[in-house]
């Protein structure tokens, strides 16, 4: 086995480190655009509540790496389901800036416009890191699954008995 089940957490416990100062600073550039206009779009307060969410969970999700040390499993569950929440609206919130204010053209000169762009530039960012913790999230699934030897049936050579042989020249 080329990597270890211990491996993976200490991987996530740096880009939990990693997503709660990047959503600090889009919190801050957030809130900054809010408080700068009178008017603000209604997905910039979506990046701002997302930024909240990811400053709370993060270290939640640090919590669950030290229960997790007598079921792997059962702490890799809850920690999925609010990553994956996390992802969907980091997602969201950044697909929906990135068509709105795609460049520098259209967000304006000056003050305003860098920190909205900043705030479209960090949300990506985001985004990707919760990516990569979703991937390193399922690459230890596949190396509990591994070391458990429980392989679906598909994988581990056998002949299912449910059907046919589809290769008669294996008996």
């Amino acid at each position: 086995m080329f990597f270890d089940r211990a491996s993976y957490p200490a991987h996530r416990r740096i880009l939990y480190a990693l997503a709660w100062a990047v959503a600090a600073i889009e919190l801050g550039l957030t809130a900054e655009r809010i408080h700068e206009t009178r008017f603000h779009y209604p997905i910039i307060a979506e990046l701002l509540a997302t930024a909240c969410l990811t400053l709370i969970w993060a270290p939640l999700a640090l919590v669950f790496h030290r229960r997790s040390a007598g079921s792997p499993v059962s702490g890799l569950r809850s920690e999925s389901f609010g990553n994956f929440v996390l992802w969907c609206m980091w997602f969201v919130g950044s697909a929906i800036a990135t068509h709105r204010w795609p460049n520098r053209d259209i967000v304006g000169a000056g003050h305003r416009g860098h920190v909205l762009l900043a705030a479209v530039a960090f949300s990506l960012a985001s985004f990707g890191i919760f990516t990569l913790i979703a991937t390193s999230i399922l690459m230890e699934y596949a190396a509990i699954n591994a070391a458990s030897g429980t392989l679906p049936t598909t994988y581990s050579g056998t002949r299912s008995e449910k059907g046919p042989n589809p290769n008669p020249a294996v008996a």
